[in-house]
């Protein structure tokens, strides 16, 4: 009994597992916040930091999430809930900021333009 217990707890396994399962569907829905949300909390920022395929990842999930913002607005012609964050302008913060050095490393600064296209 007390070893179910511990893998509910954060961070257990089953815990991860869920968590996967959840980001995977907002991947798929387009559940912005709630993505970055578990993102911040479940991947360590150091690891995002030091591997350039870890910051390449963070860079395509915020072109991907962009992208997809377009589409479901051109789509419904309506945009995100009032209150969240816009996918756009997350990129935009992201380019500006923490993704700076990835672009210039990467020379991948076009690729952020094409959820604008």
């Amino acid at each position: 009994m007390q070893e179910n217990a511990l893998l509910l707890e954060e961070n257990g396994p089953a815990w991860r597992e869920r968590v996967m399962g959840k980001m995977l569907q907002d991947f798929d829905d387009g559940g912005f916040n709630r993505f970055w949300n578990f993102w911040e909390k479940c991947i360590p920022q150091q690891l995002v930091k030091s591997h350039i395929s870890s910051r390449k990842l963070e860079l395509d999930l915020h072109v991907h999430f962009a992208a997809q913002h377009l589409q479901a607005q051109k789509a419904r012609r309506s945009s995100f809930h009032a209150g969240s964050q816009d996918p756009l302008s997350a990129l935009q913060l992201y380019v500006e900021g923490r993704g700076r050095d990835t672009l210039a490393e990467l020379n991948y600064a076009h690729v952020c333009a094409l959820p604008v296209l």
